[in-house]
């Protein structure tokens, strides 16, 4: 069997589409059909069920294991060649959240590439679940989050902790409003669950026993922020992106309040400990510290 059909197959997963897979893939719908037909007669089974729904089938899951497992060793082969025959070239895919990228990657970048010219910093921004995902399907070198320290599966180094902040309109509150009167009266600007203040937003509400009034949610905590300082409510945020949002806005729109929540976390960055780009990788994580 050759390559071809399961980098193809891997896209017909990831997708759960023969449609949506044959688009990303740029070819049409027939052609991809007939490469998975040709496999399934290959190895003698039906490898997913096409209708009602898109389902691997048990033999698709073990033959998918083991296409993870073949084209990851073609993908370090292919990296490792590629750094042997320039000295050093390739791209360094690297998974972070959006606004924690514009707070961290610039600084680090701006010693990086100097260093290392013939690398390439692919940056994809996701949700820390998002993160987690790419790391364990092999689409990330270095994934820059919430991730657990103590896996098995990756090697990981605690970069700093970060406090989740509260920040609060001005125009909401005086000097007698309380932590918990906050989280009753005031509009919440929230991030999604898939992130980490969106996790822990919801953690603290429960805790309280709090319904609150959703005015807005986003992936982008900048956004929050931003309207935060427009008198809009309130949103719960890492000290790090609020002290980086306060440094970097030109304007700012109206005072804040700022309540410590105590509720802290670490943020790691983390790897394949198999990866032939450690070595690269390990700067880039010394250029973020």
């Amino acid at each position: 069997m050759h390559l071809l059909p399961m980098y193809y197959f891997k896209v017909v997963v990831k997708n759960r589409s023969i449609n949506k897979a044959a688009q990303e893939l740029h070819i049409t719908q027939q052609t991809l059909s007939a490469h998975m037909n040709s496999v399934e007669k290959e190895l003698g089974c039906v490898l997913f069920t096409r209708s009602p729904h898109f389902q691997l089938t048990y033999e698709g899951e073990k033959f998918y294991q083991y296409v993870k497992a073949i084209t990851g060793t073609y993908e370090s082969m292919q990296k490792e060649f590629q750094l042997l025959a320039r000295n050093e070239s390739g791209v360094l895919r690297i998974g972070i959240a959006h606004t924690r990228s514009h707070a961290l990657i610039p600084r680090a970048a701006r010693k990086f590439i100097p260093e290392h010219p013939y690398i390439r910093l692919d940056l994809q921004e996701l949700s820390n679940d998002g993160l987690i995902s790419g790391l364990q399907e092999g689409e990330l070198d270095l994934a820059i989050g919430d991730i657990p320290l103590d896996s098995p599966d990756y090697a990981a180094q605690e970069l700093f902790k970060d406090e989740i902040l509260l920040v609060v309109s001005g125009n909401y509150v005086d000097e007698s409003s309380t932590y918990t009167q906050v989280l009753s009266r005031v509009p919440l600007l929230v991030n999604h669950r898939e992130d980490v203040p969106g996790r822990i937003a919801s953690m603290i509400l429960k805790e309280n026993g709090i319904v609150p009034k959703i005015a807005a949610s986003s992936d982008n905590t900048e956004t929050l922020l931003d309207m935060c300082d427009m008198g809009l409510g309130a949103c719960f945020c890492s000290e790090m992106l609020f002290r980086f949002h306060k440094d970097t806005n030109q304007e700012d729109n109206g005072k804040v309040r700022i309540f410590h929540t105590g509720v802290t976390y670490s943020i790691v960055a983390a790897y394949q400990k198999t990866d032939v780009m450690s070595h690269l990788i390990n700067s880039f994580i010394k250029d973020l510290k």
